[in-house]
């Protein structure tokens, strides 16, 4: 007997069957992991890598550039202060108003009696007027239950006031005391406050007398140059000395000898106000002197930077095309083990002193014991060994929840109780009071209220709370505020994510929303990870801070890393964290919808209970290829029990199958099995055939034309070979080719290597040499050599596994396909035929592909992770009943990341209208007066027949000399401007395709400063980043462009997840380049694209040239 269950049940019976629930929900997982170890434990990667350069200088002004924006102070009169106009659907006809009755604020103990000094009708409303200094929307008053509207003004910042037809927006308000961004010529009048007349009077203007004289501007913007900054009186001063630093190129440079430098030796980078300038060879001079042309004031000090540091840059393998993960990324995983090409030994590795992931950058040490003396490697090629310590780790969250569960795991075990024994406790949130917010603070936001739901009901549950919610809807705004209740009630709080990306958006909106006097964070991880948040990165603050570690992690309210990361705390032998009971009350997992359940119990099980935060809708967790593939070959039929070995999946009857449908040639029954073929097997080969036949041939009469001949019939057959000639494909067993050998039929091909110089093969080229043929993907293969270099290749290069694995993959993608029977139909038909008639296997092959594929938010706030029939109903395989799922399920609706133009399509395809719904600052904030697109969401036609669009290894140069062109102009037109944030403009390129990648990055580099840059360029002051769509799921830019590449297939670009994910991340505009008429599937084009997804996009943004 377990005591850890008997702890838990108090009950020995109960606690077996607890145990054993648990055991049996986890053995999928646990097998599916030990077959990835297996799979992936002799797996290495190599690639090729360049040096980097390595002088610099660092160029740092010596003063800063300020910009001085004059503003108004005025104040706003208010007519309505203190007025609420009464709800009418709460009241009765014969509601009369009782000016002695209070009304009563709040509930219980907190509850307040008010006085309503005075009432009006108007426009029908009933109005009271009560004086309290809280915002008030609820009354109970003479019996009734009121929802009130206060009539007071309210000055936000967003809101705009228009005096005289002159707009005006606002920096601060305090009250109705409000600074405007400009001058006001009026001392007093009326004016517009968005809809709302108001009156006002000016109270104090700015004065230009304190300008110094070499200040120069207009009326609305100065410019100062000063070491210190100044402070002027009714005037906003902000430091703009790095976006003006942009301005920087390499030709307001001047080497020693007073010559402007060459463009293409130097590259200009701006870090802060910092500027480094390096040689991109090593033929170049030192630098003496620089002057920016549009400040000749501004001095400068240049350093010539001392550094040692060898940089390296990898070079992605041409052959990897995938749009997932990239072979360079095993080089950057946690615990990377890198060597040269020739290398074995593990003692040998490379120490990784930095990285960066996004450029695909390593600096190296040889060893630990020379950290800090970087080398080049010695070899043109270098080696990564693939990283199975992450999957060990989930093996380990998987055995201990298994063994030695604790009482606070009562949320995980319930996960794999019995639906019917009704596991999860029934709660009710508490609504928190209107001065408890930090940061939802405003009611009358869109969406304002399901994000206090969430943030109620995450504190309320004991064990699991959701937030789901489609791009820009605030997910993160959630995060923080659910953060800081928790902090509030002094709970430990573990953050974590499966990329960096996540959690350090969550610790930039820490920083920009300055939360740091009540939340304390620490970032686990390597600082290279978390660049910009340096000060919160646990190794730097034991350094800075001078002090242990525990102190640290006992001080930290917030601790982050990812779902692996986190792990190097717990593994710290200075740090001193409890590790079979969880160390954290609640854990945080966002962008949750890319992590599976195996690597979600890495970290959940340090915590009591655990909030998800993600999209189902956008793309699910990565899962390599080979990880299924090894389970599919490792295929578990029976697991074993009591010292029983389990019963797998026979290898020889994987290979049956795989022959029969390879061999196959056609998809239907009438077409397959047409071409004469000879293929030898093995013995145990021909058994499991002749098994697989005797079942199939009771359902497909195709199969009565396969002859397999073993011991049993091959006297038979010898002696009377006529019969040879009445089957298509015949399998013949090795050990009994010399009796069959010299009557096989001759107008057959036998499938080898070397049978076309056999006898055999020199009668057939004599007789039928052009008899065959065969159609293949639309494809006409005609004569001997041609058909059987077909089949030799794909018996080569293919598998059993591999073919049923790639299939499994597709369903998973298409899932939420508007037409996912028809575009299905082909992949389930296939799979059904690969999969085994002499046994059952199918509902192991589909448990593993809800294993490999679903994300963890996918399988607790869907359906679960769809159980077999013979399963028992639990929550990870059903999902949380509709009771139990609203108590713990938020969904938010509405978006304030894009345009309305670019998030109509998404919002009504991907979520049918009922999120994705626009707040009221997008319209707006997300107006911009570059004309260079006709909408903000616009297709740029590329004809199949332009030139260059033909497409080749994933590569279509048409699109991107349009995207680099469009590129050009924006950049013309964004230099020196800035976004509604205060920020230049972004902008995104975005492919499904490594292949595009490659070639758009091709001529980014072309750019000026931009010639070693990998995805992150810099053009004119605007920050471009390049990545596949995949990588960019979490990010976002002012502007997207989005390459189709394809203009004869849609490939997977048919994912509506994907599709979803790459048409989100814009904030102003969207911009697809691509040949519009295939993806609309006009009825005279003759190639047309075949997804309803595409046809609707293509139909949906405006088309341009």
């Amino acid at each position: 007997m377990n005591p850890f269950y008997l702890s838990l049940c108090g009950d020995e019976s109960e606690s077996s069957k607890l145990q054993e629930k648990v055991r049996d929900g986890l053995k999928p997982f646990r097998d599916y992991l030990s077959n990835s170890i297996t799979a992936f434990k002799d797996k290495e990667v190599t690639c090729e890598w360049e040096a980097l350069a390595q002088q610099q200088f660092i160029i740092k002004p010596k003063q800063n550039i300020y910009q001085v924006v004059p503003l108004t102070r005025i104040r706003v009169i208010n007519p309505d202060k203190d007025w609420h106009r009464l709800n009418n659907a709460d009241l009765d006809d014969d509601f009369e108003v009782d000016l002695d009755e209070p009304v009563t604020l709040g509930k219980g103990k907190k509850s307040q009696k008010i006085k309503v000094t005075d009432s009006r009708v108007r426009n029908s409303f009933y109005e009271i007027k009560i004086e309290h200094s809280e915002v008030i929307t609820s009354v109970v008053w003479l019996g009734y239950t009121i929802t009130l509207v206060p009539l007071s003004l309210t000055v936000r910042t967003t809101d705009i006031l228009t005096v005289n037809e002159e707009s005006y927006s606002i920096d601060t308000c305090n009250d109705l005391v409000v600074d405007l961004f400009g001058l006001l010529n009026e001392k007093k009048g009326t004016a517009k406050l968005d809809d709302v007349t108001v009156k006002f009077e000016v109270i104090k203007t700015f004065s230009d007398s304190n300008l110094p004289t070499h200040a120069k501007g207009e009326e609305a913007n100065w410019l100062v140059i000063s070491a210190k900054k100044p402070r002027y009186d009714c005037a906003k001063v902000e430091d703009i000395t790095g976006r003006e630093l942009k301005n920087l190129t390499v030709d307001s440079l001047f080497d020693s000898k007073g010559k402007p430098l060459i463009q293409s030796d130097w590259e200009v980078s701006l870090d802060s106000n910092k500027v480094t300038i390096t040689a991109q060879n090593s033929n170049v001079t030192k630098l003496s002197h620089c002057s920016l042309c549009t400040h000749p004031d501004l001095e400068f000090d240049i350093k010539e930077e001392n550094t040692k540091e060898q940089w390296i840059q990898l070079i992605e393998p041409k052959n990897n095309e995938d749009s997932g993960l990239s072979a360079l990324d095993y080089f950057f995983s946690e615990n990377a083990i890198i060597l040269e090409s020739n290398q074995n030994n593990n003692r040998e590795a490379f120490h990784v002193i930095k990285s960066n992931s996004e450029n695909k950058q390593l600096l190296l040490a040889k060893s630990k014991q020379t950290k800090h003396q970087s080398v080049l490697p010695t070899h043109k090629t270098i080696k990564a060994k693939v990283d199975i310590s992450q999957l060990r780790k989930q093996q380990d969250a998987i055995a201990a929840l298994t063994s030695v569960p604790h009482s606070k795991q009562h949320g995980l075990l319930n996960l794999f109780k019995d639906q019917t024994s009704k596991p999860w406790q029934h709660i009710e949130s508490e609504p928190l009071q209107e001065d408890e917010w930090k940061i939802l603070t405003d009611i009358r936001f869109k969406g304002c209220q399901e994000q206090r739901e969430f943030v109620e009901k995450a504190l309320a549950t004991p064990d699991f709370a959701i937030l789901d919610g489609p791009p820009g809807t605030g997910k993160t705004t959630s995060i923080l505020e659910l953060i800081v209740q928790l902090v509030r009630q002094g709970k430990k709080i573990l953050l974590t994510a499966s990329t960096h990306a996540a959690i350090n958006n969550v610790l930039e909106r820490i920083d920009s929303k300055q939360l740091t006097n009540e939340v304390f964070p620490l970032r686990i991880g390597d600082t290279h990870n978390a660049q910009g948040l340096e000060h919160y990165q646990f190794d730097s603050l034991v350094q800075s801070e001078n002090t242990s570690k525990q102190i640290l992690v006992d001080s930290a309210n917030l601790i982050c890393g990812t779902t692996i990361g986190i792990m190097r705390l717990f593994n710290d032998k200075e740090v001193n964290l409890p590790l079979y009971e969880p160390a954290f009350d609640v854990m945080i997992i966002d962008e949750c919808s890319k992590t599976p359940f195996q690597e979600f119990l890495v970290p959940a099980r340090y915590a009591a209970k655990h909030i998800l935060v993600g999209d189902i809708r956008q793309l699910s967790p990565f899962t390599d290829r080979e990880q299924i593939v090894a389970n599919l070959e490792n295929l578990i039929l029976e697991p074993g029990r009591k010292g029983h070995a389990s019963q797998m999946l026979d290898k020889n009857l994987q290979t049956a199958c795989f022959l029969l449908e390879v061999l196959r040639g056609g998809q239907k029954s009438h077409q397959a099995y047409s071409n004469q073929l000879i293929k030898t097997v093995s013995p145990q080969e021909a058994t499991a055939l002749r098994a697989e036949l005797a079942t199939r041939v009771k359902v497909g009469e195709e199969y009565e034309r396969i002859l397999v001949i073993d011991t049993s019939n091959v006297d038979k057959y010898a002696s009377n070979p006529i019969h040879l000639w009445d089957y298509s494909l015949c399998f013949i067993a090795d050990n009994c080719l010399q009796k069959i050998n010299g009557f096989v039929p001759a107008d057959s091909i036998w499938l080898s290597d070397d049978w076309h110089t056999s006898d055999h093969a020199f009668s057939h080229q004599a007789l039928f040499s052009n008899k065959q043929k065969l159609n293949s993907r639309g494809a006409s293969i005609n004569g001997t050599s041609e058909v059987a270099s077909h089949f030799n290749k794909q018996l080569k290069e293919k598998s059993w596994a591999e073919e049923v694995c790639w299939r499994l993959e597709r369903l998973y993608w298409l899932r939420l396909s508007h037409n996912f029977d028809n575009k299905t139909k082909n992949y389930k038909e296939t799979i059904e035929r690969l999969l085994p008639k002499s046994i059952n296997c199918e509902g192991r092959v589909f448990q593993l592909q809800q294993v490999a594929f679903p994300s963890v938010l996918e399988a607790l706030s869907g359906n679960g992770l769809q159980k077999r029939k013979q399963d028992i109903s639990h929550t990870l395989n059903s999902g949380f009943t509709p009771v139990i799922k609203k108590q713990r399920h938020t969904t938010l609706s509405y978006q304030h990341r894009m345009h309305p133009d670019i998030s109509k399509f998404p919002g009504r395809q991907f979520y049918n209208g009922e999120s994705l719904k626009n707040g009221d600052a997008v319209y707006t904030d997300r107006e911009w007066q570059y004309q260079g697109f006709k909408s903000h969401a616009t297709w740029f036609d590329i004809p199949k027949n332009s030139k260059y669009a033909q497409v080749n290894q994933n590569k279509n140069k048409a699109e991107v000399d349009k995207i680099l062109k469009e590129l050009k102009q924006f950049c013309d037109w964004g230099e020196g401007r800035v976004n509604d944030e205060g920020q230049p403009y972004s902008v995104a390129i975005l492919t499904f395709y490594k292949g595009q990648e490659a070639a758009l990055r091709n001529e980014l580099q072309k750019l000026p400063g931009n010639n070693k840059k990998y995805s992150q360029f810099q053009f004119k002051g605007l920050s471009i980043k390049l990545a596949t769509v995949d990588y960019f799921q979490g990010q976002e830019a002012d502007l997207v462009f989005l390459s189709m590449v394809n203009n004869y297939r849609d490939g997977f670009l048919d994912s509506p997840n994907r599709l979803n994910v790459a048409i989100t991340r814009a904030r102003y505009q969207l911009a697809i380049v691509g040949c519009h008429d295939y993806f609309e599937n006009r009825d005279n084009v003759r190639s047309k694209s075949p997804t309803t997804e595409l046809n609707n996009l293509a139909k949906a943004l405006t088309k341009e040239s």
